[in-house]
């Protein structure tokens, strides 16, 4: 039933009611019309006669559904399962850690001092090493070794390393294994008889530094310098 307060609006409330409440499948054109030129203490009195106050302010709001998924509340948390522990046993852990942490790092300072020991020992075998050698064992190629044997036992350089470099070139183009096949002579400064070379190693036959020690013996023994050597040769294509 009508309310009696608002008679004069009875009519334009049904008609905006049917307007407003009218099925889907008829034309909104003229709803849409009606409806926004109606006032809206209008609207309001149809809202008011379609549901009584009291069910108005009783009924239950619907919540919107929710999203498909996992909400916040639902979602597992990382500490899920964990056991909580007290403030006696936090400290306990701590301690552990830190004791077990402090002697890894004793481990490894150990380590470290036990390598660079070795370190040091074996630099110092390596300059005691070529200090014999009269060379750095690094080099390979015989005329690097020559040089240096040549400046560190000898002093011979500049110069006197020329008429090295001259006199074994032309011997035996720098070949440890050159060998004279009707002499017999041999190596790099073409030692005869190429056994002679055995006196300073057993490895005449194929250490260029063996070579090279044993030949400039002979020449500081025979002619005093390399060029003094090297003029002989020059003269006698022997030396």
């Amino acid at each position: 039933m009508l309310s009696p307060r608002r008679p004069l609006l009875a009519a334009a409330a049904v008609s905006a009611a049917v307007l407003l409440l009218a099925p889907p499948g008829l034309p909104a054109v003229g709803a849409v019309a009606l409806t926004d030129s109606v006032p809206r203490v209008v609207r309001e009195l149809v809202a008011e006669q379609l549901i009584p106050p009291a069910e108005a302010a009783t009924a239950p709001t619907v919540a919107p559904a929710p999203a498909p998924g996992r909400t916040g509340d639902d979602r597992p948390s990382r500490d899920a399962g964990r056991p909580e522990l007290a403030g006696p046993e936090l400290t306990a852990r701590a301690a552990e850690r830190q004791q077990t942490l402090s002697g890894l790092a004793e481990q490894v300072r150990d380590e470290a001092e036990r390598l660079d020991a070795e370190a040091r020992r074996a630099a110092a075998e390596r300059r005691a090493a070529e200090e014999a050698a009269g060379y750095d064992l690094d080099l390979t190629d015989p005329r690097d070794i020559a040089r240096e044997l040549a400046a560190n036992e000898y002093g011979w350089t500049g110069e006197q390393w020329g008429c090295i470099d001259e006199l074994i070139t032309q011997e035996s183009s720098w070949n440890p294994r050159a060998e004279n096949p009707s002499s017999g002579a041999y190596g790099l400064v073409q030692a005869l008889p190429a056994e002679k070379m055995a006196t300073v190693a057993d490895d005449w036959r194929t250490n260029p530094a063996t070579q090279l020690r044993w030949g400039f013996g002979y020449i500081e023994d025979v002619y005093g310098t390399p060029c003094e050597a090297w003029s002989f040769h020059l003269a006698h294509n022997w030396y």
